[in-house]
């Protein structure tokens, strides 16, 4: 039961929450614009070739676009809006590689023709939100929904979305699906991490952020730990790995940014296998060299295609949505599970 410091609390939060809503997001959105993106546009610009109108989503390094989970999120969201309202389509996503190097269209072609891409004032509008909130995800779904109609609701011929939607999550898989197909040297890689498995397996998945010292998040958000603290940490994880097996009794795929706890865990069980080689974020700004972000679409395709999935979140872990997305996208069963302090 919820004590009266609690409620008012709550209460607090909601009010502050809704004036954000009313006010600021759309205020600093603005503002946004005026100051990092309207430069881009000028009345100057090439004219774009395209005889209708087009919404494209934009990640080609201007601002930060997120990881690739959240990407993923605001492609779906603004394809499902251009479904709805007899829309063109495409996709911008330059940075910090070309997306078609590791994703082709499937149902969709939702490839930039030559000459589509505007920059003319004249024609071409960016689209941009702020960040998110997701005290009340019902409520800011609304809110994405409307914002998204409100800045496409004037006549024109190219809309730029910079932003990461994700008020289309109900209908992710479907829309996903529809769009994307993994390109050839990723369905290699993932039969290759997968030889050797006749059948169903389970795929397990961890997020450190800095906290082994091995990865660099784009924001720091935690501090590595001391190295005992660190194995103690690697050791909870471990357990909780061998808790899931049992439960399956199927091959175990690891998904993790350490290269630390994947080999710790599988040295300590033959059940499991991760795919070796760099582990950077598509956000970041260094570790992008040759493919070293094929790892990131692989192992979000080892997660899509499992049986099971899980993700442990232990003592400052993030609770990541990169492989509750994958799980997503397929529709299979996903459960977090939280481990106590170590």
């Amino acid at each position: 039961m919820n004590t009266p410091r609690q409620l008012l609390n709550r209460l607090a939060r909601r009010i502050h929450d809704e004036i954000h809503y009313l006010f600021y997001r759309s205020y600093m959105s603005r503002r946004a614009i005026r100051r990092h993106l309207a430069c881009r546009y000028t009345p100057e610009a090439t004219p774009t070739v395209a005889v209708r109108p087009t919404v494209v989503f934009m990640a080609d390094g201007s601002r930060r676009h997120g990881g690739l989970a959240d990407r993923l999120r605001g492609i779906v969201a603004t394809y499902q809006y251009c479904l709805e309202h007899g829309l063109e389509f495409r996709i911008n996503f330059t940075s910090p590689f070309n997306i078609e190097r590791y994703l082709l269209p499937a149902d969709y072609d939702w490839r930039l023709r030559s000459g589509e891409l505007t920059f003319n004032s004249g024609e071409c509008r960016p689209v941009y939100l702020m960040t998110t909130c997701d005290h009340y995800p019902e409520r800011e779904r609304r809110f994405q929904r409307r914002q998204l109609a409100k800045a496409l609701s004037k006549p024109f011929m190219q809309a730029h979305v910079y932003t990461v939607y994700y008020c289309a999550d109900a209908e992710f898989a479907t829309l996903f699906n529809r769009l994307f197909r993994p390109a050839p040297n990723v369905m290699q890689a993932l039969e290759s991490l997968r030889e050797g498995i006749n059948g169903q397996y389970i795929t397990i998945s961890t997020r450190f952020l800095e906290l082994l010292g091995d990865f660099k998040e784009p924001k720091t958000e935690r501090r590595p730990l001391p190295p005992d603290r660190r194995l103690r940490l690697m050791e909870a994880c471990a357990d909780e790995i061998g808790r899931i097996y049992s439960r399956h009794r199927l091959p175990v795929i690891l998904t993790s940014d350490s290269m630390s706890f994947l080999q710790y865990s599988a040295s300590r069980f033959d059940f499991c296998r991760f795919l070796p080689g760099d582990i950077s974020h598509i956000d970041g700004t260094e570790g992008h060299q040759g493919d070293s972000d094929l790892k990131t679409f692989v192992d979000f395709f080892a997660v899509k295609e499992a049986a099971w999935s899980y993700l442990i979140v232990g003592e400052g872990m993030y609770n990541s949505n990169f492989s509750r997305r994958a799980a997503q996208a397929d529709g299979h069963p996903f459960e977090v599970i939280r481990i106590g302090r170590s």
